[in-house]
């Protein structure tokens, strides 16, 4: 069995938000405020629900932490509110709606269910924003939840949060943030994508003398148990997966995994298993899961730095898959960019590409292709 580590991590590396440490946010910063100047001076935003979209530690909430600091000199009154599984929902509307106007609402709903987030919806958040005295800015990972509610939608307009292309970004985060460390700025845009918190993990790790992608991984996966993360990991090279893409990659994945029945049910409650652990997300007008972007790209950078067979063979693996799916559905363009994909991968590491797949060779992707 493969794995990061035998335990979970006890003393994550976190960095508390600080306004010194805020970097490059500029032009969401005077989006936003400029909305709140506005209202506060009485005029009527149309669009006054900002959905702040981006992946796992790319920097959603510390921008409503920094918008709750400057909310006051521009004129409005701020009020950040996480919403946790563990909320009453009547409770949150009780205090919310005796809040001051004009009022910026901060909301990270990134560890709420899909079901509270619909009772939210509907009983809170749906007749706050037809107070036109009210901003709110909502936090969703990827494609984010559909609302539903006529008066949320109406009034919704997308904020995206990109990571960090340029390596000026990322100098100036990892010197704020780790003063004092001496770092490969592009082997550090390399492992982490350029997502904000990924990289300071990165970097204050390695300052620490730890070994930087495992102890990255134990920080995002704390909590998670030891199976469900190397099931976790036997699907990490995949970019998008469904019931029939996974059980491929887990029968791949070890002697142990093989010998069970990956069939569509035992498929379907793993991703279910995944989705409530906040390890991937539906995607429902792909039809598919996806897992968080800087999640995914540290986990397969560990397994190509310290297991690099078991990477080989479960890029080896989805390659067959997508090869057999464009067999059978070759005007489907998905199949021939995730098979590029998986190819590219190889061939930059110097790995084989399986031989080509003959037609009804993998039962699964025939069942999927038709």
């Amino acid at each position: 069995m493969h794995g990061t580590t035998k335990d979970p991590v006890k003393h994550p590396v976190k960095l508390e938000y600080r306004h010194e440490y805020f970097v490059d946010r500029e032009q969401e910063l005077k989006e936003v405020l400029g909305k709140a100047r506005r209202i506060a001076n009485g005029k009527l935003e149309r669009r006054r629900v900002l959905v702040c979209r981006g992946s796992r530690g790319g920097g959603k909430t510390w921008l409503l932490k920094e918008l709750e600091r400057l909310a006051p000199e521009n004129g409005i009154h701020p009020c950040y509110q996480e919403l946790k599984r563990e909320h009453h929902v009547q409770e949150l509307r009780r205090a919310l709606v005796r809040q001051p106007r004009p009022l910026l609402l901060l909301l990270d709903v990134d560890g709420a269910t899909n079901e509270m987030l619909k009772e939210f919806g509907n009983r809170v958040l749906g007749r706050l924003v037809t107070d036109i005295r009210v901003l709110v800015i909502l936090t969703e990972r990827g494609e984010g939840h559909f609302w539903g509610v006529p008066q949320i939608d109406q009034s919704s307009e997308d904020l995206v949060l990109n990571p960090f292309e340029e390596r000026d970004d990322l100098e100036a985060l990892i010197r704020k943030q780790v003063p004092d460390a001496i770092v490969d700025l592009d082997e550090v845009l390399k492992m982490g994508g350029g997502f904000p918190w990924v990289s300071y993990l990165l970097v204050a790790s390695r300052q620490a003398g730890l070994e930087p992608l495992g102890r990255c991984i134990d920080i995002l996966l704390e909590g998670i148990n030891g199976k469900l993360r190397h099931q976790f990991e036997a699907l990490s090279v995949l970019r998008s997966f469904n019931e029939d893409r996974m059980a491929p990659l887990l029968k791949a994945y070890s002697a142990e995994f093989a010998k069970r029945e990956w069939n569509h049910e035992a498929c379907r409650d793993l991703a279910r298993v995944l989705v409530d652990s906040t390890l991937a997300r539906y995607m429902p007008e792909h039809r598919a899961y996806v897992i968080d972007e800087p999640l995914r790209q540290v986990m397969v950078g560990w397994l190509h730095t310290f297991a690099p067979e078991l990477w080989a063979k479960l890029h080896q693996v989805a390659y067959e898959v997508y090869d057999e799916f464009s067999i059978y559905q070759p005007q489907t363009r998905q199949w021939q960019e995730e098979k590029a994909y998986h190819s590219s991968c190889l061939r930059e590491a110097g790995w084989p590409l399986p031989s080509p797949v003959l037609p009804g060779s993998r039962k699964e992707g025939e069942e999927n292709g038709r």
